[in-house]
């Protein structure tokens, strides 16, 4: 890692790392990136916006587990769900008719 660094100030570089310090890691990885910005050896920038799931009822989800509110993204699973499956029912009968 200390030579990336040097390498990159030598050639007037910047170094980009995009990573998820909530993640899993590997045993090897020495967690070289939480230790970079704990120490605060680099800038970093928080992504806020969910960009994954373009459902607003998924990104709302998505968002309550972000904040640990899991009974309230369990309760909007389950009225997703059966909100798209009622869905899905209406356009199978108007078919069938």
């Amino acid at each position: 890692m200390n030579d990336l660094i040097k390498a990159s100030k030598e050639a007037n570089a910047r170094i980009v790392f995009i990573g998820d310090t909530k993640q899993l890691q590997s045993i090897d990885a020495g967690r070289n990136f939480q230790k970079l910005q704990v120490t605060e050896a680099m800038k970093t920038v928080h992504m806020k916006e969910i960009v994954r799931q373009r459902d607003e009822d998924y990104k709302a989800i998505v968002k309550d587990v972000s904040e640990k509110k899991i009974d309230s993204s369990f309760e909007k699973m389950i009225a997703t769900n059966e909100d798209k499956r009622n869905r899905q029912r209406a356009r199978k009968a108007g078919r069938n008719s």
